[in-house]
């Protein structure tokens, strides 16, 4: 969950490189010679990126090169812009680095039609890591019954037991002492008496307790998992990336935006790239292995000729591969926010952010208290109906509140000056469906996002269903004795319609965008069972977009997933040949 809710609107520049300059067509003509050659061409260094060239750069005979279009995350790299840099390791900088241009790519969405016309902030990290540089720590897995239900749809290798061994490989827990992968998790360092309030409260509503959602069972109210280490921020970068950088076979590229993949008949050969001011080119021996994204992977297969075949010729882009469904398949946790406001002398983050200092010297000598939080601190999985076998709605819950304007939206970052509660809610398999597609041929051009959100009416009965969850969780004691009053949508809004009207006006992106370079058994899709993409050679997709359905939660622990599951694949196919 983002506390700043989705009030930050940037303006949408053309040129991302340069966003007051209006874009452009370089005339710029890259050497015939390659300036670097390599076995495997990772393109993108976040998530799953950095997984793959941790994975594939340790056979010392493999040489591998990782391109990413950002700058080094770590501060000493990053002098110069030192507050960006710190942003991205405290944290509670994330809301700070989401809206930071020098760390992300500002995407904003196409006016949407559902959603009363209003353009979306999707920011994707634009630093080593990627988005988990960026996002706001919460680590978890889905059900075990996504994983399965991946494999229906003829994601051969993909069942739970497949992928169950990768997450190992991720996770790193201190109170689990067989955990000894890379990344670490931890709870919160302090348990916030709203926040204890709220997880009674929960299961006085029905929902039980759990003690650990990526366990056998998802469904409860417990504490979220983060991927902190020592109260930093702990990344795909830090965990995967940076322990392995002065490998003799690892070569980090950043500052590389790549324009396109270059193809040899129907093999991909290696990607042109910006450097600087100059046209590079990058050669890859074995593969190419695009891991930007679920809005830049399909955004460079159709720069490079991938995708419907009328719409590439219309740009002037040459077609490799006619791949209808190439952009398609877009899905996203459209979110909701539940707000109310404690009764006063209540604690909550609101009141500790009007003592900086003190909570500065907390974090600075024990890495506790506001600095040390994540995007929430409780975790709410549930069944919206009693009926049905598996959670379907998310609450991320948060003792904080943001500022609002008349218009019902946050005001930039600034929290409420009262005491207050978020419940932010979302359905967690939601059935509308967007799109990614091209501006233009021009790869400094941003992409058209076209998210579509609740366009399907099963999505718009659900938010309604999420809202009044919200409120009976918050009319149950302890915490109906906490709460003063509900200030977001407001007593007033009471029908369905006005709820889902309030809906409607006011929800925003959880910032999971997955789907739009899908996986499956049949030929339409995108990439197969192997990530291979289908019609080519030599180019496989490793990140977010391969999921054919989204996961039930925060999505940064799958894409990591995919990461490991795709060194598996590459290994494998390479000890064959």
């Amino acid at each position: 969950m983002d506390p700043r809710g989705d009030g930050w609107r940037p303006a949408a520049p053309k040129n991302l490189k340069n966003p007051k300059a209006p874009a452009e067509t370089t005339s710029m003509t890259p050497s015939s010679t390659p300036s670097i050659v390599a076995d495997y061409v990772i393109i993108g260094a976040g998530s799953a990126g950095c997984v793959l060239a941790n994975r594939l750069s340790a056979d010392p005979a493999a040489q591998v090169v990782l391109l990413e279009a950002g700058g080094d995350d770590r501060p000493r790299h990053r002098f110069r812009d030192l507050g960006s840099a710190l942003s991205l390791h405290y944290p509670a900088g994330f809301a700070g680095a989401m809206t930071d241009p020098k760390v992300t790519w500002p995407y904003l969405t196409e006016p949407d039609r559902h959603t009363h016309g209003r353009e979306h902030f999707w920011p994707r990290g634009r630093v080593l890591g990627g988005s988990s540089s960026i996002n706001g720590l919460l680590y978890v897995r889905g059900q075990r019954e996504d994983y399965d239900g991946w494999r229906q749809l003829g994601c051969t290798g993909w069942s739970w037991d497949d992928v169950e061994p990768c997450f190992r490989r991720i996770e790193r827990r201190r109170s689990d002492p067989s955990d000894d992968g890379a990344v670490h998790i931890c709870d919160p360092a302090d348990r916030h008496p709203v926040s204890i309030a709220l997880v009674e409260a929960c299961e006085r509503a029905g929902i039980p307790r759990t003690g650990d959602y990526n366990g056998s069972k998802q469904e409860g109210a417990g504490w979220f998992q983060t991927t902190m280490l020592r109260g930093r921020r702990h990344s795909a970068a830090s965990a995967y990336l940076h322990p392995v950088t002065k490998r003799s076979n690892l070569r980090v590229v950043s500052g590389s935006a790549v324009r396109r993949i270059l193809f040899e008949g129907r093999r991909a050969v290696g990607a042109e790239i910006d450097r600087g001011d100059r046209v590079e080119v990058v050669r890859a021996r074995r593969e190419v292995v695009l891991s930007a994204g679920a809005v830049n992977s399909p955004q460079l297969l159709l720069l490079s000729g991938i995708g419907p075949a009328d719409d590439l010729r219309a740009l002037g882009i040459d077609v490799v591969r006619n791949a209808a469904e190439v952009g398609r398949n877009l899905q996203d946790h459209y979110t909701l926010y539940n707000e109310f406001v404690l009764r006063p002398g209540v604690p909550s983050i609101n009141t500790a952010a009007k003592r900086p200092v003190r909570e500065l010297l907390r974090y600075a000598f024990g890495r506790t208290g506001l600095l040390a939080s994540a995007a929430a601190d409780v975790a709410v999985f549930l069944r919206s109906d009693p009926a049905i076998d598996l959670p379907d709605v998310q609450f991320h819950g948060l003792p904080g509140s943001l500022a609002r304007g008349e218009d019902g939206r946050p005001v930039g970052v600034r929290l409420d000056e009262r005491p207050g509660l978020t419940l932010t809610g979302c359905q967690l398999r939601p059935e509308s469906r967007g799109a990614i597609s091209l501006r233009s041929a021009e790869p400094r051009d941003t992409p058209v996002i076209r998210p579509n959100y609740l366009s399907a009416e099963r999505d718009q009965a659900m938010a309604v269903i999420i809202c009044t969850w919200a409120r009976r969780i918050a009319a149950q004691p302890p915490l109906v004795d906490l709460i003063a009053s509900e200030s977001f949508p407001g007593s007033e809004v009471t029908s369905p319609d006005e709820v889902l009207d309030w809906a409607c006006r006011s929800g925003g992106s959880v910032y999971h965008p997955v789907g739009s370079c899908r996986m499956g058994g049949d030929p339409e899709s995108v990439v197969d069972a192997r990530l291979k993409v289908r019609g080519v050679e030599g180019l496989r997709i490793a990140d977010a977009s391969i999921m054919p359905r989204i996961v039930s939660g925060n999505t940064n622990a799958a894409s990591m997933m995919i990461g490991e599951r795709a060194s598996e694949l590459i290994r494998d196919d390479a000890m064959r040949t």
